[in-house]
Parts: structure tokens; C-alpha cells; sequence
């Protein structure tokens, strides 16, 4: 479709009005909505309607959907929004699950053809004991671990390296900063407690291996890395994040660029953004 003939302003209207109505382009893309602005717009192809919108829409939405547009700007982020091209913005694949025999080969087969995608609903489909996760769990049976705690600036959004501070700390004690009031210090800075080593939590560790479809499961007959005759943290043994609102990993490629398999086992959600490999 060329930029100089571009759809009829009326359609245009329809299908900016439909996805603001949705929460703008960000909540419709991650929510798999576009099958329904198509069906509202009455637009046959959901891949035509969501290349008309970033061809067309995206950037005024920027200019006039303030309340719902993707917020960057050269001041905070380094980038602006005008030099984003969403002809690169592109939908992840969500596959339902709602029982464990909807996980079938051919699911998982799909799945890795994708460079990203997310089993929704997983934890309820597989019956994941979700209790052994919580923190509070975690503070019982494990509060005497000492891990590794970085400090760093929750409002910091940039593509230049920072410099962080480590210390080492019980488990113990970053769940009772986690449960404080407020998490954010005299310089605006909060804690993030990272690569918490669970190979050796026996209990949580069989309840992955028991619920974790072998195909996405380390150590599995079907992971090339049973062959590693050792033990590589956060590889072929799994590895807990625990957070505060605010907390961020930054960019970087996984170890050796093999897939990795995240669990986010709540309360609260977590955004990601994905470069695909191309």
C-alpha cells in the first residue's frame, strides 16, 4: 500500500477510533486484539487492519492519543518517539491454555518457531503449585540464603551502560524490604534482588520438573544441554528474580543465545520488550 494513496479518511477514523477505544495500540497488540478491530471495522484481514494502523495511525496516535500512546522522548529515553518506525513493531504470539492437554507437540513446535511467544494461564493448565513461589514460601523454607542485591534508579530508561552497586544479602532481609511501606530510598533508588540460584530447593525444583513440558524443561531428554556434564547457574539450573514496582533488567542476548523460559508467578505483572533475532 503506498503512503500516497492512502485509505479513505471515514476507514481511517473507524479503525483509530476502535483500537483508542481498546487502549491504543500498545494494549491492543499485547492483548491479541486485532481479530477484534477487524471485526468491528468490518477490515477482512487482521495483518491488513494492523498495517494500516502503523503505516497511518501509529505516530498520530503519539500526537493525539497522549493517554494511550507508547511514551519516549529524547530527554529521558535517549530515543524519541518520531524516530521509532513502527514498521517493526510486531505482535507476540499468545497461545490459551486452559488444561495441560492443550499443550500438545504441535503447540510446542509452533511455539518455537517463534522468536518470543507466552503460554497464558500455564500455571492453572499444568496445576504449577503456585503456593511453593510465593513469598512467603520462599521466607520459610529459604530466608537463611544469601544473595546477590543491586541498587539502581527506577525511573532510568536509557541505552548507555550504568554503573550498579551489588551487595550480598539474606533472602530473609530483602523480603522484609520488599514488605516495607515504601521501597524507595533518599535518592529515589530501590533494591533488586537477582540470579537467586534454586537448583538446590529440591521441592520447588521437582515441582518445575514435574509440571514444565520437557520440550521448554533444562535438563530435559529433550535439551541439548543434558549432555553438559556440569551444572551452569541460570542455564541448566533455574534461577528466581524477586522484585520491587520499579525494577528493571536491561537488555542483553540469553547465555549463549539459547531460549529461556520465564514464570512469572505474580502478584503483580511484568513488561517485556523482545528484539526479534533477525
Amino acid at each position: 500500500m503506498d503512503i500516497r494513496d492512502p485509505p479513505d479518511k471515514e476507514r481511517l477514523v473507524k479503525i483509530y477510533s476502535t483500537v483508542i477505544g481498546l487502549g491504543g495500540f500498545k494494549e491492543v497488540t499485547a492483548n491479541q486484539a486485532w481479530d477484534q478491530v477487524a471485526q468491528i471495522v468490518s477490515e477482512g484481514s487482521i495483518s491488513n487492519v494492523f498495517e494500516i494502523y502503523k503505516k497511518y495511525l501509529f505516530h498520530y496516535e503519539k500526537a493525539f492519543g497522549p493517554k494511550t500512546a507508547l511514551k519516549l522522548s529524547m530527554e529521558k529515553d535517549d530515543v524519541a518517539i518520531e524516530d521509532l518506525d513502527p514498521s517493526y513493531l510486531l505482535p507476540v504470539k499468545v497461545f490459551d491454555v486452559s488444561k495441560v492437554s492443550d499443550i500438545t507437540p504441535e503447540m510446542i513446535k509452533e511455539a518455537l518457531t517463534h522468536d518470543v511467544c507466552i503460554f497464558r494461564n500455564f500455571e492453572k493448565a499444568t496445576g504449577f503449585n503456585k503456593r511453593m513461589f510465593t513469598v512467603e514460601s520462599v521466607y520459610k523454607n529459604h530466608s537463611g540464603e544469601k544473595i546477590d542485591v543491586i541498587t539502581q534508579d527506577p525511573d532510568v530508561k536509557t541505552f548507555h551502560r550504568i554503573n550498579i552497586s551489588r551487595e550480598k544479602w539474606k533472602l530473609k532481609k530483602y523480603i522484609e524490604y520488599q514488605r516495607q511501606q515504601t521501597n524507595v530510598d533518599e535518592n529515589g533508588n530501590i533494591k533488586f534482588a537477582v540470579n537467586i540460584d534454586m537448583g538446590h530447593w529440591k521441592a520447588e525444583f521437582d515441582e518445575i520438573i514435574s509440571k514444565v513440558p520437557e520440550e521448554l524443561l533444562c535438563g530435559s531428554e529433550k535439551d541439548v544441554l543434558q549432555y553438559v556434564r556440569q551444572s551452569v547457574l541460570g542455564v541448566n539450573l533455574p534461577q528466581m528474580y524477586i522484585k520491587v514496582k520499579g525494577a528493571w533488567t536491561g537488555g542483553h542476548e540469553e547465555n549463549l543465545r539459547y531460549r529461556a523460559a520465564n514464570i512469572n508467578h505474580g502478584p503483580g505483572a511484568s513488561e517485556w520488550y523482545c528484539v526479534g533475532a533477525k
